[in-house]
C-alpha cells in the first residue's frame, strides 16, 4: 500500500473471488488462458513496435507459448527484482542506499538486454543504453508520482468512485508505461543512427 495501488488491487481481487460462488476453476482455467494470452499479445506488440520504429521486418514468432512464458516470466521476474530492491531500501541505511541505485539499476539491465532481443538495427548494446536509461529514470517518476500524488487521491476516491476509478488509474499507468517504451525505443532510434 505504501508504493502505489497494490492494496486496491489486493481488495478488488478479493471481492472479485468471493463473488464467484463455487466457481474457482472455472475462474481459475480461464485467467490461466488470459494470463497466456495477453503474455503472447504483449510480447508480439513489443516486436511490432520495436521494428516499426527501427524501420526492420518484424521477425515470425513461431513458439507462441514459449513467446507467453518467456514474457510472462521476465515480467514477474522483473516485478520481484523491484519489490526486492524496493524492500532493502526501507530495510536500513546501508541497505536503503543499495536499493535505491538498484531501483534504477534493475530496470535499465532488464530493458538493456530487452532491447537487444528486440527487433533492432543498432550496431551494439552500447546504443541502446540511451533507450534503456530513459526508461530506467521514467519508470521511477512514474512510481514517485503515483506514490506520493496519485496513492492518498486515490485512497480518498476510492469510496467514491470504487472499482471504475482504480481500472481507470490502472490503465492510465498502463498508457503511461507504454508512451515510455515506444519513447525509449524511439532514442534507441535516435542513437543508433546518429
Amino acid at each position: 500500500s505504501d508504493h502505489g495501488f497494490g492494496a486496491w488491487l489486493a481488495a478488488s481481487a478479493a471481492n472479485f473471488a468471493r463473488s464467484a460462488d463455487g466457481r474457482e476453476w472455472w475462474l481459475l482455467l480461464v485467467g490461466v488462458w488470459l494470463v497466456l494470452w495477453t503474455g503472447y499479445t504483449c510480447a508480439k506488440a513489443l516486436v511490432l513496435a520495436h521494428a516499426a520504429v527501427w524501420h526492420v521486418e518484424p521477425p515470425k514468432i513461431s513458439k507462441p507459448l514459449r513467446v507467453s512464458l518467456t514474457f510472462n516470466g521476465l515480467t514477474l521476474g522483473f516485478i520481484a527484482a523491484m519489490a526486492g530492491a524496493r524492500w532493502l531500501r526501507e530495510d536500513g541505511d546501508l541497505g536503503g542506499h543499495v536499493a535505491t541505485l538498484l531501483v534504477f539499476v534493475v530496470p535499465f539491465v532488464f530493458w538493456l538486454v530487452a532491447s537487444r532481443a528486440l527487433p533492432n538495427r543498432a550496431a551494439s548494446w552500447r546504443d541502446l543504453v540511451l533507450g534503456a536509461a530513459v526508461l530506467a529514470v521514467g519508470l521511477q517518476a512514474m512510481h514517485l508520482f503515483t506514490a506520493y500524488f496519485l496513492g492518498p487521491k486515490l485512497a480518498s476516491a476510492t469510496q467514491l468512485y470504487g472499482v471504475i476509478g482504480i481500472t481507470t488509474t490502472i490503465l492510465f499507468w498502463f498508457y503511461l508505461a507504454g508512451r515510455l517504451i515506444i519513447t525509449a525505443a524511439t532514442l534507441l532510434d535516435s542513437a543508433g543512427n546518429g
